[in-house]
């Protein structure tokens, strides 16, 4: 059984738990929304001009990352207020393709538990082993 908290929250289409805050981050209609899983209240709101937000992903770690249906890709760093509505966050907002529908999840169900080493790291460490490859093979000639 499912039970109403709140009626008429614009940005009620897409839905993240958000470890960083501790927060349900909603986006839709032009609306980045947090709400408190323990309450059930809306904490922040914030409104963004021109967008249509539709689903979306955080990291954990204050930044939001959601696709708006007119092409643009949003990111928030709101992780020195904790607060989705504060003027001080960094947004940067800009148009990436067309039809810009989903964000897939970075964290939590969908997404990636493990840290995943970038390129130059695997090169490196590549590298190494077949040094000490070479190395071994030399010391037993």
């Amino acid at each position: 059984m499912t039970t109403r908290l709140l009626s008429n929250v614009p940005a009620a289409h897409g839905m993240v738990y958000d470890p960083f805050s501790g927060n349900l981050i909603l986006g839709g209609s032009n609306h980045i929304t947090q709400i408190d899983p323990t309450t059930g209240l809306i904490v922040h709101d914030g409104t963004f001009t021109g967008d249509n937000f539709d689903q979306g992903a955080v990291d954990g770690k204050g930044h939001i990352f959601w696709a708006d249906n007119n092409g643009k890709f949003f990111f928030m760093d709101y992780s020195t207020t904790g607060d989705v509505s504060s003027a001080s966050n960094f947004v940067s907002n800009v148009f990436f393709k067309s039809f810009l529908d989903d964000i897939a999840p970075l964290i939590g169900a969908g997404g990636t538990s493990t840290q995943v080493p970038e390129p130059t790291t695997v090169a490196l460490v590549g590298l190494a082993l077949a040094g000490l490859g070479a190395s071994r093979r030399r010391k037993q000639r």
